[in-house]
């Protein structure tokens, strides 16, 4: 029998408990203690997860169809109990019918909030998915003051950490963008209105013609410099998500041919117009693709953890606890 938090019952076979967690196999192979409690003529298993969360993990270690939890927040604790209990199979299953919800849509207090949990239980993949959640949204003690008290203090440092490297690889990304003698940057050195401009504030000669400077428009400079600004500036705001970019760009492209009436800029735009949005949207995504929420130190510590887990859970059980088997 196994018992929830909440003193919910779960008749459960040994044998399946056995086969799916290397933990529960170690404990059913210690002698069983004298004084443990017995429901219904079986020895209890008393476990530190409500009934939600058990039931949830029992329906996955059986052939019926598996309750993984629709909140991101009991999933994540349904995905911690059985890397406590050092069950891969179940996680990947449980991985799996997430990913078949299709993409993750949070609030900010539910991005934090999940890797908050997620870095408490050292669930890896989603301490990275989370962590790049939470670029979209603010990292201020005025918006975190809720999630604060769920926040270790390693993994708030982590992720300010994380936060600064995307900060630094994406101004880079931004400055590379500013470069007009390689892809997809010089096809702008066309612009009329700016290159006429510059050419008109260079020296003059009456021995020679002027000559047409080439230069990098204005207009997308200008976009491109006020993000890496404001990048500069803080790294606890937003940041720009592909699709603001690309709005943003569309805006101050209109601005500029109706302003200045450049045919070059609009051609420009006509032809190569799709790749350019992709380029905007792809380089900066793939920037922070780059990034990891951890250290190589943190990693094999975070590895780590189950093995010591293990370790822990074939000595006494802690105290205040009662963990027997059947």
């Amino acid at each position: 029998m196994v018992q929830s938090s909440d003193l919910v019952n779960f008749r459960v076979n040994r044998v399946v408990l056995s086969v799916s967690s290397p933990f529960f196999a170690d404990m059913f192979s210690l002698p069983q203690p004298s004084e443990n409690e017995v429901v219904d003529g079986l020895p209890v298993v008393q476990l530190p997860e409500d009934a939600e969360i058990l039931s949830s993990l029992l329906t996955v270690l059986y052939p019926v169809p598996s309750a993984v939890p629709g909140s991101y927040g009991k999933a994540l604790q349904l995905l911690a109990a059985s890397q406590k209990y050092d069950m891969a199979g179940v996680q990947d299953a449980i991985r799996t019918e997430i990913g078949s919800r299709g993409p993750i849509a949070l609030t900010g207090n539910e991005a934090f909030r999940a890797f908050a949990i997620s870095s408490g239980a050292k669930l890896l993949p989603e301490m990275e998915t989370f962590a790049r959640h939470t670029l979209d949204f603010p990292m201020t003690l005025e918006y975190l003051s809720d999630e604060l008290p769920l926040f270790e203090g390693w993994a708030l440092r982590d992720l300010v950490r994380y936060r600064k490297r995307c900060r630094d690889d994406l101004v880079a990304t931004f400055d590379s963008l500013l470069d007009f003698n390689v892809t997809p940057s010089k096809i702008w050195v066309v612009c009329t209105a700016d290159s006429l401009k510059s050419s008109s504030d260079s020296p003059k000669s009456s021995s020679y013609p002027r000559r047409e400077v080439q230069v990098f428009p204005q207009w997308l400079s200008n976009l491109l410099s006020k993000h890496m600004r404001k990048l500069q500036e803080t790294f606890t705001s937003p940041f720009p998500s592909p699709s603001s970019i690309r709005g943003e760009y569309l805006a101050a492209l209109n601005t500029h041919i109706s302003s200045q009436d450049c045919i070059p800029c609009m051609r420009i735009h006509t032809l190569k117009g799709e790749k350019i949005l992709e380029e905007l949207g792809d380089r900066p995504t793939l920037a922070l693709d780059k990034v990891s929420t951890l250290s190589i130190s943190q990693r094999v510590l975070c590895q780590t953890h189950s093995l010591i887990l293990g370790a822990v859970s074939s000595g006494p059980a802690s105290k205040g606890s009662t963990l027997t088997y059947f």
